[in-house]
C-alpha cells in the first residue's frame, strides 16, 4: 500500500535555492535578513561554507542588547555574533530521505526546519511550512472562498 509521505522525497518539497549566514556575521544582520525574506530560522555556515549550526529570529532577537536597533547595528561592538547564539551541530535530513522520515525528525527534536545535505553538501531546507504546503497541496477546499479573506 502506497503512502505520499513514504514515496514523496524530501528533495520533491524543499525550498531551494538556501538562504544562509554565516558565523562571523553580527546577529542584528540575521535578524534583518530575516525580516526582509519572511523566515523564521537560518542555517549558519562556518569555514569552507558547512553548515556549522542554526540561528532563529527568536533567538537572536533575545540576544540583541537592550536599545540597539537591529538594521545597521552591525557595526556596534555590543551586537554579539551568530556563532555565539545559534544552535551547535544542526539537525539534517538527505534528499532523499522521505518526508515521513523528515516529518517525524521534526517532531522528534523539536525543530521547525532541517537543512537538506546531499553528499555533505546543502542543496536545501525543509520547513514545516514545506510539508504542510505539501500535504494541503491537492485537498479539497473546506472553507468558502469568503473565510480565507
Amino acid at each position: 500500500m502506497s503512502n505520499i509521505l513514504l514515496d514523496t522525497k524530501v528533495r520533491d518539497v524543499m525550498t531551494t535555492p538556501v538562504l544562509t549566514i554565516d558565523q562571523d556575521a553580527k546577529i542584528s544582520v540575521a535578524i534583518e535578513l530575516m525580516r526582509q525574506h519572511d523566515i523564521r530560522r537560518l542555517p549558519v555556515l562556518g569555514r569552507a561554507n558547512r553548515l556549522v549550526g542554526m540561528i532563529t529570529l527568536d533567538d537572536a532577537r533575545l540576544a540583541m542588547p537592550p536599545g540597539v536597533p537591529f538594521h545597521g547595528a552591525e557595526g556596534t561592538a555590543d551586537v554579539p555574533d551568530v556563532r555565539r547564539v545559534m544552535s551547535h551541530g544542526a539537525i539534517t535530513v538527505g534528499a532523499d530521505d522521505s518526508i515521513a522520515l523528515a516529518a517525524q525528525r521534526m517532531v522528534n527534536r523539536k525543530v521547525g526546519a532541517l537543512p537538506v545535505l546531499e553528499n555533505g553538501e546543502m542543496v536545501g531546507i525543509l520547513t514545516e511550512s514545506d510539508i504542510f504546503e505539501f500535504v494541503a497541496r491537492d485537498l479539497p477546499p473546506q472553507l468558502p472562498e469568503s473565510e480565507f479573506e
